[in-house]
């Protein structure tokens, strides 16, 4: 029998009409009726099956899914007298039965289910449905067929039936007269017979046969994605084909991948006179490789030494600078600056000592912005920085007073702090509900507040100083790039 949820699929898809009645939904010439249960669970996978008419119904309103519709969506199933689809289920009910997507994840096994199917009545038939199964939230009771067994010609039928049922059976017939290959037929030793019981159950059979549709095949079930079984095939041709008696020799399995793909190379498993060709070295470098010797000179290595020191010193100039207070009354210092800008976490300078942090000149800071990883000096004293290394110097944390400038070359910014701080990011770290110096408000500079006890919140300082910052550097990226294309 037909999956009731595949069939309507595949009618929606291919745009065929489908339609419904009081009791039952219409897919083709096959009549379900609208209580049957379908393979598609409710409450994304954690409720019961959906009955089949309120799928049906949603596929033919698509226009009222969604959040902003679910008042009219009700009305419309209330007065239609149809179940409804959850909101959390109508995207996904309505991608998989138009066709977007090939599967949902809240289908359940179609062997679970039962569902009944039967031929599609003429339109003018009489129809059984109880009246009062117009009222909404009434479940509807599928009616059986009944025999009249007070028919003798039936009565006769069944008998006759009986009588010969061990010797009628289903039969094998030609493979290829149909798609499955097998049909029904009677026994040789039993003649035709004209009981009209008899041969219309035999088309009914016939009937049911001819619209049987395979789930699982021998292809599907060979199709594994990252798996070959051709392997497989190839071994039972060679068996089918060996003589009685034979040995078989078993093919080597394919190797693993995507037949028609090449492997890749491993760079792991490289001879190392093939890494050396691949690096450009000749054959001379080579045989002076085997034989021990130094491929460089003595003058070539001087020379090459020389360059990764300049290298090495070109990457320090280059680093960006911290200032922080040199002062014992600051909140942030060398000795708890890496914590709190890296791990989120704030101590004193006190608590910091205690867990073993030692006097240091710099402390270092690594931050990755936009997938490069930059590399951040923190100082406590500028007064030894030159005038071209303040080009440098992207954050400034202040206490309030301005004695803390009072020892600082400020040229590179016309000798303001105006000037610093229109380059620079300042910054002002403040324990929460204190009162701040009255000099910050006069600065361009950001406040951080550190709460004394809640250790949890010292992450949003963390990140709102790299924000800050971020931003300023990519600002003055800005600025310097319209400066040059105006050179």
């Amino acid at each position: 029998m037909s999956d009731p949820l595949s069939l309507l699929r595949e009618y929606i898809i291919n745009k065929q009409p489908v339609s419904h009645d009081e009791q039952s939904i219409i897919i083709g010439e096959l009549r379900f009726p609208r209580s049957t249960v379908t393979a598609y669970k409710q409450d994304r996978g954690r409720g019961d099956p959906y009955p089949l008419e309120a799928l049906y119904f949603l596929v033919q309103k698509p226009h009222l899914a969604g959040a902003a519709k679910t008042r009219p969506y009700n009305d419309e199933c209330r007065k239609a007298s149809f179940s409804k689809v959850l909101l959390a289920d109508q995207k996904d009910v309505l991608a998989y039965l138009t066709g977007k997507t090939e599967t949902s994840q809240y289908l359940v096994s179609i062997d679970e289910l039962a569902v009944l199917a039967v031929p599609a009545a003429p339109s003018d038939a009489p129809s059984a449905r109880p009246a009062d199964a117009d009222r909404v939230g009434e479940k509807r009771h599928r009616e059986e067929p009944s025999l009249d067994l007070t028919n003798e010609d039936i009565k006769a039928a069944k008998l006759e039936w009986a009588a010969g049922m061990d010797e009628r059976a289903l039969a094998p017939t030609d493979a290829g007269k149909t798609p499955e290959g097998r049909g029904i037929t009677d026994s040789k030793e039993i003649k035709a017979t004209s009981s009209l019981f008899v041969r219309g159950d035999t088309a009914v059979t016939r009937s049911l046969i001819d619209r049987e549709r395979y789930l699982i095949t021998r292809q599907s079930c060979l199709q594994v994605h990252g798996k070959d079984f051709s392997a497989v095939l190839a071994l039972a041709r060679a068996a089918h084909s060996a003589p009685a008696g034979s040995t078989v020799d078993v093919p080597p399995p394919p190797p693993p991948g995507n037949p028609g793909v090449p492997a890749r190379r491993d760079r792991y498993n490289v001879e190392a006179t093939d890494a050396l060709k691949a690096a450009g070295m000749d054959q001379l470098l080579l045989q002076a490789e085997a034989k021990g010797s130094s491929l460089l000179s003595q003058g070539q290595a001087g020379q090459q030494a020389g360059q990764q020191g300049e290298k090495r010193r070109g990457a320090a100039s280059e680093q960006r600078i911290v200032v922080v207070p040199a002062a014992p009354s600051s909140m942030v210092n060398l000795f708890n600056v890496q914590e709190l800008l890296e791990k989120g976490l704030y101590k004193t300078m006190e608590e910091a000592k205690a867990a073993g942090a030692k006097k240091q000149d710099t402390a270092r800071l690594l931050h990755e912005e936009e997938g490069h990883t930059y590399h951040y000096r923190v100082i406590n004293n500028p007064e030894t920085l030159k005038r071209d290394d303040w080009a440098r110097v992207v954050a400034v944390f202040v206490q309030g007073p301005e004695w803390q400038f009072k020892k600082w070359d400020l040229s590179y910014f016309g000798g303001k702090l105006v000037g610093l701080f229109s380059r620079v990011c300042g910054f002002h770290l403040v324990y929460a509900k204190e009162p701040i110096h009255e000099n910050i408000p006069k600065w361009n500079v950001n406040i951080l507040t550190i709460n004394r006890n809640q250790r949890h919140l010292d992450s949003q300082v963390k990140n709102k100083f790299w924000e800050c910052l971020e931003d300023n550097n990519r600002l003055g990226s800005q600025a310097k790039g319209r400066a040059q294309s105006r050179a």
